[in-house]
């Protein structure tokens, strides 16, 4: 009885939903027509006074979506010196970027493009060199990253000018001039100047749990917050196939000033460092 109650709670169930859908999703002729009332409503502002003079920075352009598989590192540096080095393992992350048309120079395959992009990462290994080898740990730190950047982007293109315009390969350069705001907290453990000697004995002999918790013991820990505008630079190698593009790119940014970067101490330097492979699906505008 309790079976049948529920096979007949289901029907019921499922021809409230087609019901509800049927109210609430268009059909496919109101779908087609809400298409064509934003392809019109973009003429009209294309058209216009004011959108006649940036429709060619928009139109032709993109947005990006689709995932990054990336490695995030991080030098935190004062006075031209590391005190401690950042790793993080391959992880995931969205990708949202959004392109303008791409320029081309004369009949060439150089061009140009703006960009914009963001992105988030972490690293939860702290690199230590140890008799001029480096190895990562796993020491309960981290640092956390938010990356904003406009770019302006060089490239050389092979086979976007032929009789297909979106299958083509990139290779590139960028500058751009960006916002990142990086959290965390580490250990110091690079300066050797600046070490005691019970913390400098123990960076040197990690083998052991025992020896990894004398460093967490006798090596200074700092809590660091920055952030501030600087500059980026980006190397990219990229393929579109019609609306998949896929991507690889090392991007370092560069940024001195804002906030202190360790709290209550002199200001230091930051140079962040992402390699990233990106899977994405192209939206032209």
């Amino acid at each position: 009885m309790k079976f049948l109650v529920k096979i007949i709670s289901s029907l019921v169930l499922l021809s409230i939903s087609h019901l509800v859908a049927a109210q609430l999703l268009p059909t496919e002729e109101e779908f087609q027509e809400h298409i064509q009332s934003c392809t019109d409503m973009w003429e009209q502002v294309r058209k216009s006074d004011c959108g006649s003079e940036y429709a060619h920075f928009i139109q032709g352009g993109n947005l990006r979506l689709g995932l990054n598989v990336y490695t995030f590192s991080l030098d935190i540096n004062k006075n031209n010196r590391t005190q401690a080095a950042f790793d993080g393992p391959a992880s995931f992350m969205p990708h949202y970027s959004v392109h303008t048309r791409r320029n081309y120079w004369d009949n060439s395959e150089f061009g140009y493009e703006f960009s914009l992009t963001y992105g988030q990462a972490i690293a939860t290994y702290q690199t230590l060199n140890v008799n001029g080898k480096k190895e990562n740990y796993d020491l309960g730190t981290y640092a956390v990253g938010d990356m904003f950047a406009g770019q302006a982007n060089v490239f050389y293109s092979f086979g976007s000018r032929d009789d297909t315009p979106h299958s083509y390969a990139t290779l590139g350069v960028g500058l751009g001039l960006g916002y990142a705001s990086v959290r965390g907290r580490a250990y110091l453990t690079e300066d050797k100047q600046t070490l005691s000697v019970l913390c400098l004995n123990a960076r040197n002999s990690l083998k052991s749990q025992a020896n990894i918790e004398t460093l967490k013991n006798e090596c200074e820990e700092k809590v660091f917050d920055r952030s501030g505008i600087g500059v980026s630079l980006r190397a990219l190698y990229e393929i579109r196939f019609y609306n998949f593009y896929s991507g690889i790119e090392a991007s370092l940014m560069d940024f001195n000033g804002g906030k202190s970067f360790f709290a209550g101490a002199d200001d230091g330097e930051l140079m962040p460092l992402m390699l990233s492979i990106t899977f994405a699906y192209i939206i032209d505008f």
